[in-house]
């Protein structure tokens, strides 16, 4: 969800997404123009990968998962 706040003598989209690189801001004359093209910025966004997965049916699945996926994301997962 964006946000829109007034900016000097402007308005300001602002989106923060948790799998997008840093916060994209930009600044329009209008209020309007500003939440057009919040709502073109989010719709263009790629939905994660994994939503479009099944859940894993046995436990060693879920396992795997979890050691091919966020545990190599973390700082020490190469000591895992």
């Amino acid at each position: 969800m964006a946000t829109i706040r007034r900016s000097g003598k402007g308005w300001q989209a602002l989106i923060r997404r948790k799998q997008y690189q840093g916060p994209k801001a930009k600044t329009f004359v209008s209020k309007s123009q500003a939440l057009l093209w919040a709502n073109a910025f989010e719709g263009s966004l790629q939905k994660p990968a994994e939503l479009d997965q099944l859940p894993p049916e046995t436990l060693k699945e879920a396992i795997d998962l979890f050691i091919d996926g966020p545990l190599q994301e973390h700082r020490s997962g190469h000591n895992e």
